[in-house]
């Protein structure tokens, strides 16, 4: 599914929320908070991610154990 993913040129709060494993309130928390680290677009009343930067992010995380 990721890579399905990856392919988009921007995503919507659903698939980030699928990909960091949040619930609805959560990703919409985190997207709006100063915390998120990756722009987001408003179009309307809508919120996208453009994912090429959001798997970027998410791919320079360093994993904490």
């Amino acid at each position: 599914m990721n890579e399905e993913l990856r392919a988009k040129t921007v995503l919507t709060v659903d698939e980030v929320q699928q990909v960091l494993r949040l619930g609805r309130n959560k990703a919409y928390e985190f997207l709006k908070s100063e915390e998120c680290p990756v722009p987001i677009v408003r179009v309307g009343h809508q919120i996208r991610i453009p994912s090429r930067q959001f798997f970027q992010w998410l791919d320079n995380l360093e994993i904490i154990y």
